[in-house]
């Protein structure tokens, strides 16, 4: 996987990114979902104080990565969350 590695241990791995700007950025989350023996998904949460967005990757029902977008109000995502979500990942 391109020197990616995963294992499922009780605290999975986080990253925290602080300047996200949703106008001008993307994630590529390429290398993390290239691996087809790995059966990964994403899912984006809304967490902490100010609801910032939380992408949790998964391996069946144990989260292996965290990214967390500080500045990113994902309740004011609102209804069209998931083709925001869909638009900030480039995954190949």
């Amino acid at each position: 996987m391109d020197g990616v590695q995963f294992s499922i241990t009780a605290t999975p791995a986080h990253d925290t990114v602080i300047d996200f700007d949703i106008a001008h950025d993307k994630l590529n989350l390429a290398d993390l979902l290239s691996d087809p023996s790995v059966p990964l998904t994403i899912e984006g949460i809304a967490t902490g104080d100010d609801n910032h967005l939380q992408l949790n990757i998964k391996n069946g029902s144990a989260i292996v990565q965290e990214i967390e977008l500080q500045g990113v109000d994902a309740l004011a995502l609102g209804a069209d969350a998931q083709l925001h979500f869909n638009h900030y990942l480039t995954l190949v």
